[in-house]
């Protein structure tokens, strides 16, 4: 990814979760920006969910982006905040490879990407959750926060179920049967959420060439949409994610390492054949 790691590199790499002690969702190796100790770290982790703190995912070396990962913050019902993950959200936005605040005549917007529904996301709130203050986060007026609107795990499968269950397979010829459609019941919203999962890549994309902007992107945990949106975003940045081995790399790096739970979403050693 063009990533340097020396005396002027503005990143670094953290052991601080080598032993997963420190979150056991995460990989061994952490990418942070160089100005952030490992002691910020450590206070900032409390208020991310599951520990999932803010942590470099892809560096695209063409304009200094970087788009990172987290989960969701906890501010809770009482609106709290935590200074050190503003600390670290700020450094990770300002670790641009130009260190300048504008593209031309026009700031550069670091984006909070919130892959939930704005409703969902505020609903968390009763529950310890939440997302951003922008009020905390908009650093030199460089920052926004925008919702992409894709609904949660439980939904999807519902959907997907659906689509299964109106696409009935004649066992004999392993074709779909003609009655089969995508206009029944839930199965109609699968198509729709396929268009959301593009369209919001395709903008996220855009951001990032064409204005330059840092990506933090989060859901609840951080370990399905979150997933899903980074890679795809990396996928279209990148060709070598295009290719088999980096295709492969990419299910390794955001998906395995970063805790995506393949056994409870896709019931791997399940089977009674195992």
């Amino acid at each position: 990814q063009g990533l340097q790691f020396n005396e002027n590199s503005k990143w670094r790499i953290s052991d601080i979760n080598k032993d997963y002690s420190f979150c056991s969702t995460y990989p061994r190796k952490l990418i942070v920006p160089k100005t952030v100790s490992d002691t910020l770290l450590s206070h900032s982790v409390k208020y991310r969910s599951q520990n999932r703190i803010p942590t470099l995912t892809y560096y695209y070396s063409k304009t200094g982006s970087s788009i990172t990962r987290s989960a969701q913050p906890l501010p809770g019902i009482t609106q709290q905040r935590s200074i050190q993950d503003e600390k670290l959200v700020n450094e990770i936005f300002k670790c641009s490879q130009n260190g300048s605040c504008s593209v031309g005549s026009h700031p550069i917007k670091n984006i909070i990407v919130d892959a939930r529904p704005a409703t969902n996301a505020m609903a968390q709130t009763a529950l310890g959750g939440g997302t951003e203050n922008t009020d905390n986060y908009n650093f030199n007026n460089t920052c926004t926060r925008m919702f992409l609107g894709i609904d949660n795990i439980h939904v999807m499968r519902d959907t997907l179920n659906s689509v299964v269950e109106n696409f009935l397979v004649d066992n004999d010829l392993n074709l779909p049967i003609d009655k089969a459609n995508l206009n029944k019941g839930k199965a109609s919203n699968w198509l729709k959420y396929v268009k959301l999962l593009l369209s919001s890549t395709d903008t996220l994309v855009k951001f990032v060439i064409f204005n330059k902007s840092n990506l933090l992107i989060h859901c609840s945990d951080g370990w399905d949409r979150t997933a899903q949106v980074c890679s795809l975003v990396q996928i279209c940045l990148d060709p070598y994610f295009r290719t088999l081995e980096g295709f492969m790399v990419l299910i390794e790096k955001d998906w395995l390492s970063f805790g995506h739970r393949f056994a409870e979403r896709s019931g791997h050693l399940s089977s009674e054949s195992v």
